[in-house]
């Protein structure tokens, strides 16, 4: 590139820059004078001026190509309640108003439509507001910690698709129903702090409702609880504080065969109410995809304080949550099945069940059963703050799961010892005595790991989409493991996945970007970055990427045995050409292939999103996948590997080396020979999304701006 070429380029970035910071408009002059005059009034300190004043902690603006900014966006708090009109908030591309602690009394909702007519969002708490005023028009109106008192009707807040009363100051407020007829609108969520639970027969579509209960809410059976909306989201039982009156909730067996229309899913979540179970809950009727009981005690009527659940439709169930109460048992019959299990800081004293993992037990599942290719979200089994006690049985390395703060003892299994560098490992273990690590040592003392190995790789491919992945089956792999490959002689570098916590890793690729680089490789290097020190496998692929393995029905992957449960006839199933397995017994089947995508008999959807709570996830909705041989045992602390039938039956070695301060590693890997047997593929879990979908998600406006100059800048290069 000349010198010419280059000061051109220059000049184009340096221009481009210009443009991306150019946009810095000022406050628009009236809209400034409005927010200094209300920040005086509240007594709020502001000492901003027209170029910064949107930077102003609580404010926000447009920021239009041309012309000024207007305040589009604010949050404020007073110390004291002030008195302030709604005129003081005259701001004409105003959203949202979020304000604390302000004397405004019942007619500032509708005042403030008139003030800011662009408003739809009103968040008003401590305003002095007792009752909701009949013209007020909002979206979404927030009316917490104010003076409702008596009774108060469903037709004053119908009309919002947001409402909330939550944590009044008075314990006399009574929510009831005088709705005659359906309402034509949904309502996606409504909080309401209530004496008794309303009739919502009335409502077309309900998104979250959560019931605040006063102090003066009936204990015993819920009256009404049979009217919620046939499509409703969740069903929430909350309070600010726990109730001194002893009074408990009798759990309602109605919602044990209820069945919402609202996509196919209710969550049922409770935060600190003490709760009595009338029975054993069946909830195989039900689609409950969350159920949460937080801060209370939910236990069986009868006293007998066994696990109150005895059956769950496991299609359905993602998160089973009963934590910070009173249990003293569980059941892994039930938990086995749910994906995501928490019962963390409860009074559980017992020993870990020996158990022999089946494609069916959703707890080992290690990839999502909703978003293709990426690991689960969240925990198999948090069992942390407990008394569990005795030793780890071997099952828990096919999981991920929370063991700190009991009382374990014995030998902590290897696969954890392997990987004492990662400090989320060491977290899950703190807490107890065991006799090969105390969570005082420093890295010198860890035990050493000699178990680790890659026993089998190979390559698979999709023919109808051309995506290909490459596998690594072996012993104490880790839990959640940091690993890399690398193709040796090109730039080509990925992180791995696990298919199989502990014993299967992958990666997926679209073969059209890698056959070249597969074709000329002949090694692939393995790190596993978080061993101390670390471990580096390199894997002889020679000839590996001709042989990959098609995605036919010679070819299915699944870690974990078939359930002798639900085996079906001989008639009964069948294998498609791309991997996935299907049974006419009715039962909701899938199967997860290399890629770790998920297809399910039942017709629901695998590559839906994930709610979470926010803070929650959402159902997962693929079941179990069904084969026709499997040999993998997942109790062995080394599970043989299957190889598909088209493998070579040669038996390549591996050379293997340390870095870090050294010592050498003891581990090896050597190639296992092919096998007759097919292999078949491992069900899919319910996730979020990854930590690099996050990050790239996180990316600033001015990295976007960088890249977008850069690209600018190597096209004009290209031009000369």
């Amino acid at each position: 590139m000349t010198t010419l070429n280059l000061i051109f380029v220059a000049v184009i970035i340096f221009l481009l820059s210009l443009c991306s910071f150019s946009n810095a408009a000022d406050l628009d002059q009236t809209d400034y004078n409005t927010l200094s005059s209300l920040f005086s009034t509240l007594g709020i300190s502001f000492s901003a001026t027209v170029a910064n004043a949107c930077a102003v902690s609580g404010v926000q603006c447009t920021n239009p190509p041309t012309g000024d900014k207007r305040v589009n966006y604010l949050s404020l708090t007073t110390s004291k309640q002030t008195v302030v009109p709604a005129s003081a908030f005259t701001f004409p591309e105003l959203t949202m108003l979020i304000v604390n602690n302000l004397n405004a009394g019942n007619i500032f909702p509708y005042e403030l439509n008139t003030a800011a007519p662009k408003c739809t969002y009103l968040k008003c708490v401590n305003c002095k507001i007792n009752q909701v005023h009949p013209q007020a028009n909002f979206d979404t109106l927030y009316l917490q910690v104010n003076d409702f008192q008596g009774t108060h009707y469903l037709s004053e807040v119908s009309r919002f698709k947001y409402f909330s009363s939550a944590n009044g100051n008075f314990e006399n407020v009574d929510w009831v129903n005088d709705l005659t007829t359906k309402l034509t609108t949904n309502t996606l969520g409504l909080t309401l702090y209530t004496s008794s639970f309303p009739d919502l027969s009335f409502y077309k579509q309900m998104g979250d409702l959560i019931i605040m209960p006063t102090s003066n809410f009936p204990g015993g059976d819920l009256a009404n609880i049979d009217k919620i909306p046939s499509a409703i989201q969740s069903v929430w039982f909350e309070r600010e504080a726990p109730l001194t009156n002893g009074v408990k909730l009798r759990f309602p067996l109605f919602l044990e065969n209820f069945k919402s229309t609202h996509q196919n899913q209710i969550n049922f979540i409770s935060n600190r109410l003490d709760w009595v179970v009338p029975r054993k809950l069946d909830l195989t009727g039900s689609n409950i995809v969350l159920f949460r009981v937080q801060r209370g005690t939910f236990d069986l009527e009868d006293g007998s304080m066994e696990y109150p659940i005895a059956k769950t439709n496991s299609s359905c169930l993602t998160n089973l949550e009963i934590s910070l109460g009173s249990l003293t048992t569980v059941d892994f019959n039930v938990l086995r099945k749910t994906f995501n299990n928490n019962i963390y800081g409860a009074k559980v004293q017992m020993q870990l069940p020996e158990i022999t993992l089946y494609n069916t037990d959703r707890i080992g599942w290690a990839m999502s059963a909703t978003v293709n290719d990426f690991p689960r979200a969240g925990e198999s089994l948090q069992l942390g703050a407990n008394k569990f006690f005795g030793t780890v049985p071997n099952w828990i390395c096919n999981t991920d799961s929370n063991l700190q703060d009991n009382q374990f003892t014995g030998i902590l299994p290897s696969c954890f010892t392997c990987f004492l560098s990662d400090g989320t490992i060491r977290n899950k273990i703190r807490g107890n005595q065991f006799s090969n690590y105390q969570d005082d040592m420093v890295s010198t003392q860890y035990p050493p790991c000699t178990t680790l190995k890659i026993t089998d790789w190979f390559f698979a491919f999709r023919q109808s989409n051309g995506e290909g992945s490459f596998h690594i089956i072996g012993v104490d792999l880790g839990i959640r493991t940091y690993i890399t490959m690398e193709l040796v002689g090109t730039s080509r570098s990925i992180y791995v996945k696990p298919l199989k916590y502990n014993n299967w890793y992958y990666f997926t690729f679209p073969a059209s970007i890698w056959d070249t680089d597969l074709l000329a490789a002949t090694t692939i290097r393995v790190t596993f970055t978080t061993t101390t020190p670390n471990i580096v496998l390199d894997l002889d692929i020679t000839g590996k990427w001709a042989q990959k393995v098609p995605f036919n029905s010679t070819f299915l992957q699944s870690p974990y045995p078939i359930d002798p449960n639900t085996i079906p006839s001989t008639t009964g199933s069948s294998t498609s050409a791309e991997g996935t397995s299907t049974s006419s017994t009715g039962q909701s089947t899938s199967s997860t292939s290399a890629e770790g995508t998920s297809t399910s008999s039942t017709g629901q959807s695998t590559s839906e999103g994930t709610s979470s709570s926010t803070g929650q996830s959402t159902s997962s909705t693929s079941a179990e996948g069904t084969s026709t041989s499997s040999t993998s045992q997942p109790t062995s602390t080394e599970t043989t590997s299957n190889q598909p039938t088209s493998s070579s039956s040669s038996n390549p070695t591996t050379s293997s080396s340390s870095t870090g301060s050294g010592s050498s590693s003891p581990a090896t890997s050597t190639g296992g020979a092919g096998s007759s047997s097919g292999i078949t593929p491992s069900p899919s879990q319910q996730t979020t999304t990854s930590s690099t979908t996050g990050e790239a998600n996180s990316a600033t406006t001015l990295y976007t701006t960088f890249t977008l100059t850069l690209i600018v800048a190597i096209i004009m290069v290209s031009l000369f």
